[in-house]
């Protein structure tokens, strides 16, 4: 598998993917947080679009949401690395699912630090000052 191509792919396919659900996300967000009423979903949206057009009010926090898109490569990245690393370097005293368990858990745990740790820093540097 050639991962630069998998990374690529993976990074356009999930921009596609929340480009046209972050309408959706939004909608159930303020469904979920409106005062107790009695709208429909499709009265919501009817009343969202009325008042505040499509661009403004289905993308508001949209490029928040896109920001996390730069790091998906960097925990992919990291994720398969560390389990094609694992899994080539088995122990002879564990049994394959055993270090099947390990290596997935290792890896996710490895990938999800590093992830967490470059957006710390990024919101850190740019939000906390």
């Amino acid at each position: 598998m050639n991962k630069i191509r998998f990374l690529f792919l993976l990074s356009t396919s999930s921009f596609v993917l929340r480009t046209c659900s972050y309408p959706l996300a939004l909608t159930k967000t303020r469904l979920q947080t409106r005062d107790k009423g009695g709208k429909s979903t499709f009265e919501m949206v009817k009343q969202i679009y009325c008042q505040q057009g499509i661009r403004s009010a289905f993308y508001r926090g949209y490029s928040v949401s896109i920001c996390g898109l730069i790091f998906e490569p960097i925990y992919m990245g990291t994720l398969e690395i560390t389990r094609t690393f694992l899994h080539n370097n088995r122990p002879k005293s564990f049994s394959i699912s055993q270090w099947d368990t390990f290596t997935s858990s290792a890896s996710a745990g490895t990938a999800a630090l590093l992830q967490q740790t470059f957006l710390g820093r990024v919101f850190q540097r740019n939000y906390f000052r």
